[in-house]
């Protein structure tokens, strides 16, 4: 099952207009976000492979890091 959001939120753009000038003109922009369980699972995995991949290499030291290194 999956889900659909969507909304109109202001957005400010620069157009050209009749005189070759750039202006700032606002329109109204309609964001939608489909979201489905089974993306979600995907996405969760992914990151959390890349969360522990960067845990694995600040918890690891380096052999300039050791302390035997030192001095």
């Amino acid at each position: 099952m999956s889900r659909k959001k969507s909304r109109i939120a202001p957005r400010s753009i620069w157009v050209t207009d009749e005189r070759g000038k750039l202006v700032s003109t606002t329109i109204n922009e309609r964001q939608i976000v489909i979201c489905s369980a089974k993306y979600a699972r995907k996405a969760r995995q992914e990151r959390l492979k890349v969360v522990n991949k960067t845990n694995k290499r600040i918890w690891s030291l380096s052999k300039d890091a050791k302390a035997s290194s030192f001095g």
